[in-house]
């Protein structure tokens, strides 16, 4: 799994570049404080090959203004959608696996894969 930082100014062309290649792992924080992003990777560990096969990307905005103070987590999808979000809260692997692991594109993923 790739850890990101992002410059605010760029941070949707970035995630953009991502559509169709990586789901995401978003730590949007309000400061610049690098605290939230450190503490997601850290309830994210291992970072291994399950994160790979998951097409995995964790990724830094700091900076980031949005609904509320603190920090959020965002899901995106291989669509560019997002799909969960914690708000001052962070998810852990299995949530994360379990929710990745029922979307629809995930499991074909897993049929294309498995030996017939």
């Amino acid at each position: 799994m790739l850890l990101i930082a992002t410059d605010v100014k760029s941070q949707q062309e970035d995630l953009s570049a991502y559509k169709w290649e990586n789901r995401l792992v978003v730590v949007q924080n309000s400061t610049l404080s690098d605290g939230p992003f450190l503490e997601q990777a850290k309830r994210l560990a291992p970072l291994d090959v399950s994160f790979e096969d998951r097409k995995l990307k964790l990724i830094d905005q700091r900076g980031v203004a949005h609904t509320n103070k603190g920090f959020q987590v965002l899901l995106i999808g291989l669509d560019g959608g997002v799909k969960a979000r914690k708000e001052n809260s962070f998810f852990s692997r299995e949530e994360l696996f379990v929710l990745i692991d029922s979307m629809p594109m995930r499991r074909y993923e897993l049929e294309q894969n498995s030996p017939n």
